[in-house]
């Protein structure tokens, strides 16, 4: 547990107790549901099939993409972006327009005027058969909004299997249905080397997150791996380090422990919601908790990190006392060589006022797996 991380390391981290929170107005708050999650997942693998079929038996395959676009995609919201990192995307990364994303899906045919090369006839003229939601995915709630992570395996006409792991953000429409705020999808690292919810309900004021806090927040999380990374590399308690920084950024106080966490670097044990999870993956074998993944080592954080940088490329959806972002970040060793991942975050406004980590995805671009 937490507390026996801390008190291990002798530490005296003031924690803000968590507030009680006032009880949702169901007459304002039509909260998302975990059913209602589940019927949208199975109808958008129905979408993606129908593409599909129709393309494959020369029918009107673009106008039930536009539908799939139109139904379950909210670009109707937000000026039109809906956070889009596609699993195969190299030269156009980021898809958040409508007219983005119709590329990635149907490619050539794609009617509204931006068409990108790479994407040839699009991602959905596959042959794709079936498509499955694993049931590792896990949820968090915030009234009309909701995140969830896990694994989806999509299956093609001769019966083979890709896999890939995905980020999803929801929001309630106008219409009463959800539909995505979020998605963001990736190949298993797994394969590039070799449902349990909570609800939070909505407090009586609002205390909206800004994208300057946003910014200050990615600049100390970068400090902090960088601060990890040079207290091990000259022998100082990198371990208390680290546990300051998840303690401080991590928002492992909410939503029963849990941080939707798909780190860059996992194979055996993808996701890493707990804060136990999490210190393996930055500290590894140094970690005092009961939970060690061996195939951490000494952990990412423990790497010669010097210098991280988020790039001008991030776009934020701020839906009050939460946010979600999707960009890219670099990362340089001592060396001098870079790493750059693109990831997805979502953070929380804590009862202390700061904002916390409650979402974070990170992946290798898809043009250097």
């Amino acid at each position: 547990m937490k507390n026996k991380l801390m008190k291990s390391l002798g530490l005296a981290f003031s924690l803000t107790a968590v507030a009680t929170l006032a009880a949702c107005d169901q007459e304002t708050v039509n909260q998302i549901t975990v059913a209602e999650i589940e019927e949208f997942q199975t109808a958008w693998g129905e979408g993606l099939v129908a593409i599909s079929t129709a393309f494959a038996n020369g029918e009107d395959y673009v106008t039930i993409a536009a539908g799939v676009l139109t139904d379950l995609y909210g670009h109707d919201y937000n000026d039109g972006v809906v956070l889009f990192n596609p699993t195969i995307t190299e030269d156009v990364v980021f898809r958040h327009s409508f007219e983005d994303a119709a590329s990635y899906f149907i490619g050539t045919s794609s009617p509204v005027g931006v068409i990108h090369a790479e994407d040839g006839q699009g991602f959905a003229t596959n042959p794709w058969t079936a498509v499955n939601f694993l049931n590792d995915w896990q949820y968090t709630f915030y009234g009309e909004t909701a995140l969830g992570m896990g694994t989806v395996e999509i299956t093609n006409d001769a019966g083979e299997i890709t896999t890939v792991e995905k980020t999803m953000g929801w929001l309630r429409s106008e219409d009463g249905s959800i539909k995505l705020n979020l998605h963001h999808s990736a190949v298993p690292h797994s394969v590039l080397s070799n449902n349990q919810s909570t609800e939070a309900p909505a407090t009586a004021a609002i205390n909206t997150i800004t994208v300057a806090e946003l910014e200050a927040f990615q600049t100390a999380w970068g400090e902090g791996l960088v601060a990890i990374s040079t207290a091990f590399a000259n022998d100082e308690d990198y371990v208390t380090i680290a546990a300051g920084v998840l303690t401080d950024l991590y928002g492992h106080d909410y939503n029963d422990g849990v941080v939707l966490f798909n780190p860059t670097i996992t194979e055996d044990v993808v996701f890493r919601h707990s804060f136990e999870d999490a210190a393996s993956y930055f500290i590894g074998t140094s970690t005092p908790l009961d939970v060690v993944h061996a195939e951490d080592g000494q952990g990412f954080a423990t790497n010669p990190w010097t210098a991280v940088n988020f790039l001008n490329d991030w776009q934020y959806i701020i839906n009050g006392e939460t946010a979600i972002g999707m960009g890219t970040v670099e990362i340089t060793d001592a060396d001098g060589n870079i790493t750059t991942v693109e990831k997805t975050m979502g953070w929380l406004r804590a009862t202390d006022g700061s904002v916390r980590l409650n979402l974070h995805h990170s992946a290798v671009p898809f043009g250097d797996r």
